[in-house]
């Protein structure tokens, strides 16, 4: 790679409303290449108009170049090739389906987080799925390289035509977690009437996340003798408020601050996370890289290839409930999860994950 080598990287993602799992991917890939220090490329963000006040890129260490337009009115545009990266650009990297085509002579590598639009848990709209589907089949014509965070995915991608060459896994880095604000978070629930021991899942509240059958678990839990609350953690969604309503035990808190989300996480006997189908998994990451234990299904990729303390089958109501008596029961088999959770996490750094791609560009170009 000679030097000057130019690289725009796309982080509209955080101009969204709701920038989540990706977001944080993108928001932690830009705050490790400033932490690998590279002197041979060099990088410019590119995003949509802002939207929103404060500018979540406001303050990002690298020169920011954006389209004329707002979200949402300028993704039709960057799907039809109308905005684009820069004329000196060597190569593109897109953090979703979502971002521009190369032009001419560039290089394209894009972030594939997973495939679930495929999935019948996504519960997507059809003109999502369509959407969805001709954005990633036109990536694979013009990218030349893909990279996930997940073996799984890499595998999924591979067995569904991508060459193996062009496929590289990059485990996400977990040091963005933010430290616990315990006062916060005992503060919220006392607010909420938990004052007694409580297990936590954190996601948005949608039917893929199966939290209906966390809640019937939940109370197969009670019924053995564990007298604790759940508490669940994020934005409402849809699909679900029922199940929060019916059960004074069962505890909705909305978003909070990601201090406060670290401070529950911390203070739960145990963290629950037994989605339906997930890319990646995130939370579950980030519980163990505060050393939670943690009970997750099976369909959770980052939870198979961390080792989360244990694993159980989202359909199953009575493997959940099983699996979470399995570790209030056994204190030493709980501790045991904890200090493998912060040990498989603790290597896990942005700067790590942003040299790997790094590296990735480097073959590339």
């Amino acid at each position: 790679m000679a030097d000057g080598f130019a690289i725009d990287v796309v982080i509209d993602q955080l101009r969204r409303p709701v920038p989540g799992g990706t977001g944080t991917y993108a928001l932690g890939l830009v705050q490790g290449l400033v932490a690998a220090r590279t002197h041979d490329v060099a990088i410019t963000l590119r995003a949509s108009r802002k939207a929103t006040e404060p500018d979540p890129l406001e303050g990002l260490p690298f020169p920011l170049s954006t389209w004329p337009l707002r979200q949402p009115w300028s993704q039709p545009l960057v799907d039809v090739g109308l905005f684009r990266a820069g004329h000196e650009t060597a190569l593109l990297h897109t953090v979703t389906l979502g971002g521009p085509r190369p032009r001419n002579g560039q290089l394209a590598t894009l972030a594939v987080h997973d495939l679930l639009w495929r999935s019948p848990e996504m519960t997507l709209t059809r003109r999502g799925i369509r959407w969805h589907e001709r954005a990633y089949l036109r990536a694979r014509k013009q990218c030349a390289g893909v990279i996930t965070g997940a073996r799984s995915v890499g595998d999924e991608l591979i067995a569904d035509g991508w060459p193996s060459e062009d496929v590289v896994v990059i485990p996400h880095g977990t040091d963005h977690v933010a430290a616990p604000d315990l006062d916060a978070a005992r503060t919220l629930l006392e607010a909420c009437g938990v004052t007694g021991p409580y297990i936590v899942t954190a996601s948005t509240l949608e039917p893929r996340k199966n939290l209906a059958r966390l809640v019937e678990a939940h109370r197969s839990v009670r019924a053995a003798g564990f007298d604790l609350s759940l508490v669940v953690v994020g934005p409402t969604g849809w699909g679900n408020a029922g199940l929060i309503n019916a059960d004074a035990t069962v505890v909705a808190v909305g978003h909070v601050p990601s201090s406060t989300l670290s401070g529950l996480l911390v203070g739960a006997s145990l963290v629950a996370h037994v989605a339906l189908a997930e890319g990646y998994g995130l939370p579950v990451a980030e519980a163990m890289a505060l050393g939670c234990a943690v009970v997750a299904s099976t369909t959770t990729p980052s939870a198979v290839e961390l080792g989360a303390g244990v694993l159980v089958d989202p359909l199953d109501v009575d493997a959940i409930a099983a699996g979470i008596i399995a570790l209030l029961h056994d204190d030493g088999r709980r501790r045991a999860a904890q200090v493998h959770a912060a040990q498989a996490t603790a290597s896990l750094t942005w700067a790590r994950s942003a040299t790997a791609h790094l590296n990735f560009w480097r073959q590339r170009g």
